[in-house]
């Protein structure tokens, strides 16, 4: 009975720590993606503040999203 008691609680000890590391990895990937969305937001503001200063008609593609869609941002499009 002893013996049965201290396995489950070895058991839950184990779950705990496993759900603390996979919160953790969680945690660390969520904040990797807000890096990378706001990086990929700061460059297409820059990019669309450089258009902005172009005259019109010349657009440029955006260089953040340029290999995924293609998009074109700026004055003139």
């Amino acid at each position: 009975m002893v013996c049965h008691i201290a396995q489950e609680v070895t058991e839950q000890r184990f779950l705990q720590k496993q759900q603390q590391e996979l919160n953790e990895t969680l945690q660390k990937g969520v904040q990797e993606h807000k890096r990378k969305v706001a990086s990929m937001e700061w460059d297409i503001t820059v990019k669309t503040q450089q258009d902005a200063a172009k005259p019109k008609g010349e657009s440029t593609t955006c260089l953040s999203c340029k290999a995924a869609c293609g998009n074109l941002i700026g004055v003139g499009y």
